[in-house]
C-alpha cells in the first residue's frame, strides 16, 4: 500500500502516480454515485470504500489484512463500484502477500479530481462519506 495516506474527504490526498495508472470510470451523469446497499456484498464493498475514502492506494493483500475479507473479493467489490459510477483509478504495483512474497497486482484509488468536483456539487454526498470513514471498515 502506498505510504500516503490522509483522508480523500478532506481533498488533501497526495494523487497516485499517473504514469501507468487508468481511469476506470469518470461520472458522466454528474450525479454522486450510490453507495452500495444489498446484503452481505454491500458491507463488503462499503469496506473497500472507506479504505479508499481513507486515501492511500489499496491492492488486494491490503483490503484482506485490513478487512478479513478474501483478496478475491476485493476485486468483485471494485468491479461493482466502478459499475455504479464511483471514480476508480488503478495501476499494477508490487505488494506483498500473506507470506511476505513480493507479488504484482493492481492496486485502487479514488480519483482526487473527480471525488472534489462531487463533493463541492452535492455536500450531502460529502457528508455521507465523512460518517462512512467515521464509522470504518468494521462498520462499513
Amino acid at each position: 500500500m502506498t505510504t500516503n495516506k490522509k483522508p480523500l474527504v478532506t481533498g488533501q490526498v497526495a494523487k497516485g502516480s499517473n504514469q501507468n495508472s487508468e481511469l476506470l470510470h469518470c461520472n458522466q451523469n454528474q450525479t454522486p454515485p450510490p453507495f452500495p446497499t444489498n446484503g452481505k456484498q454491500a458491507h463488503h464493498a462499503r469496506a473497500a470504500l472507506v479504505l479508499m475514502l481513507k486515501g492511500g492506494q489499496w491492492d488486494q493483500y491490503d483490503y484482506n489484512r485490513q478487512t478479513g475479507f478474501p483478496c478475491t473479493d476485493y476485486r468483485t467489490r471494485i468491479s461493482e463500484l466502478y459499475l455504479s459510477g464511483w471514480p476508480i483509478e488503478r495501476a499494477f504495483h508490487w505488494g506483498t502477500d500473506h507470506e511476505g512474497k513480493a507479488q504484482r497486482c493492481k492496486h485502487y484509488w479514488l480519483n482526487v479530481e473527480a471525488m472534489q468536483a462531487l463533493f463541492q456539487q452535492f455536500p450531502e454526498f460529502k457528508a455521507r462519506c465523512m460518517m462512512l470513514m467515521e464509522k470504518g471498515v468494521a462498520h462499513a
